[in-house]
């Protein structure tokens, strides 16, 4: 049996998808945050642009009319999410879309200091070796673009969202046939709440909560009955476990709609993102550390402290 894996972005209304020429593990990342730190080889200069990335595979195709993130953006995180450079533990792109939904629908505004370090996986030594602190920035701002695509959607038209599933071929040649799968997504969105999980409880308790949450669970959820296991093994029905996310994504979103902060502060993540690589000495690093620019990757010899 041939499994090949792709990528969709899916919306409430409609569907397409495109099968891309690779095959890709899946992976799960951890729920515990974790510092990230990063070594840059190079002084810190100002550049064209960052060193290039060699892909270990093709970038992902979509459906542009119902990606709300930009084909280039995304293209390009997800081949450098998907390089040499990173670590097996790494988020794929579908993950990161789950974990960062999490983060922008749930009871608190998390800054990217601290989820950023889960994105690379549960170890210091998961975090890449950037060349230099302009791609460090500039891989940083591709996801802040992406983060704040999603908040803008959920506040201005929550029913377009359009989440990035996998898409599985099962079968050869003339019988095979393509199936979406939010696993990886699910896994993201459950790591997200992971990150608040204490926060999340009133929605834990809430009498629809089980309802809500039950095709993300069986999807991304370990803890599963026999029988459970035995409906998740069938492609077909995690298919249909698939369309019943982005239904199940907006009651979430509509139960914490009363308690979340102000949208201005939800947005504060567009204050931090810039279209150059300006960053005072005195303000937090970019690449998620927690110390200040000068004591990380600001120092003179471009090695942090």
């Amino acid at each position: 049996m041939l499994a090949k894996h792709g990528r969709i972005a899916f919306a409430t209304t409609s569907r397409q998808s495109s099968r891309l020429p690779f095959t890709q593990s899946s992976r799960r990342a951890p729920r515990a945050a974790v510092e990230c730190r990063f070594s840059i080889f190079r002084r810190m200069a100002r550049a064209a642009g960052s060193t290039p990335i060699q892909p270990r595979r093709p970038p992902a195709a979509r459906c542009p009319a119902m990606t709300h993130t930009d084909d280039k953006t995304l293209d390009e995180l997800d081949q450098f999410l998907m390089s040499d450079i990173m670590s097996e533990n790494t988020m794929t792109i579908e993950m990161l879309d789950g974990y960062l939904t999490a983060i922008a629908i749930g009871p608190a505004t998390i800054a990217p200091t601290e989820w950023l370090a889960d994105v690379w996986g549960p170890s210091e030594d998961d975090a890449p070796d950037f060349e230099s602190y302009e791609q460090a920035e500039h891989v940083f701002n591709l996801m802040m673009r992406h983060y704040n695509a999603i908040l803008q959607t959920f506040d201005k038209d929550p029913s377009s969202i359009a989440p990035l599933f996998s898409v599985n071929e099962v079968g050869e040649d003339d019988d095979a046939h393509e199936y979406i799968d939010a696993e990886a997504w699910a896994n993201g969105f459950f790591q997200g709440m992971g990150l608040r999980w204490d926060d999340w409880q009133p929605l834990l308790e809430h009498p629809e909560a089980d309802a809500w949450l039950r095709p993300l669970r069986l999807l991304g959820g370990d803890e599963l009955s026999d029988e459970e296991r035995e409906l998740v093994a069938v492609p077909a029905e995690r298919e249909k476990l698939s369309e019943q996310v982005p239904p199940s994504v907006l009651k979430i979103h509509e139960f914490w709609l009363p308690h979340r902060a102000p949208t201005q502060a939800r947005l504060l993540a567009q204050t931090i993102q810039r279209d150059t690589p300006k960053v005072g000495r005195n303000d937090p690093c970019p690449c998620g550390s927690g110390k200040k620019h000068k004591k990380c990757c600001g120092t003179d010899d471009g090695q942090p402290d």
